[in-house]
């Protein structure tokens, strides 16, 4: 027998509400996921996706800049971000915009090299039946993409 929690779970894009993923300090996701979700809600779409885009500017400037030690929290929470914005334009119905977001996390020279925004974008080519689009996610992923200067989600470097 399959719980509600469990079918909602399965349909949800990215599930920030994981209690798994740990972040650094002032940079978890779904911190930015609630304040957008709050704006969605009254109607403010545009809100919500200000609030991504204000946190995404500052998140990659600071992963880049970073020298802490928790660079691999950092990558994760980016890419979490990004993936958080792609589901937002989905939630709206925007689904060119869900594409500009996932073209954006993997162009990302922060997101762009975690094979989780390859997967979440592949999978929701395939949610649209866009299954030769998803291959070649699939495959940019693997040998590299001239669109983030060749690194994929393996790197390239």
């Amino acid at each position: 027998v399959v719980s509600r929690k469990t079918q909602h779970k399965r349909h949800r894009q990215p599930n920030m509400s994981d209690p798994a993923p740990r972040y650094p300090p002032g940079h978890d996701p779904r911190t930015v996921e609630s304040s957008a979700d709050i704006k969605f809600n009254l109607g403010d779409i545009d809100g919500a996706k200000m609030v991504y885009q204000q946190a995404l500017l500052d998140w990659v400037d600071e992963a880049r800049e970073s020298a802490s030690a928790d660079t691999e929290g950092m990558k994760r929470a980016v890419a979490d971000l990004w993936i958080g914005f792609a589901s937002l334009s989905r939630k709206a119905n925007r689904l060119k915009g869900a594409t500009e977001a996932f073209e954006g996390a993997v162009s990302c020279e922060i997101a762009g090299r975690d094979g989780k925004v390859w997967l979440e974008y592949a999978k929701y080519q395939e949610e649209r039946n866009r299954h030769k689009t998803a291959q070649k996610i699939y495959l940019r992923a693997l040998v590299g993409d001239d669109k983030n200067g060749g690194g994929g989600a393996g790197g390239g470097e």
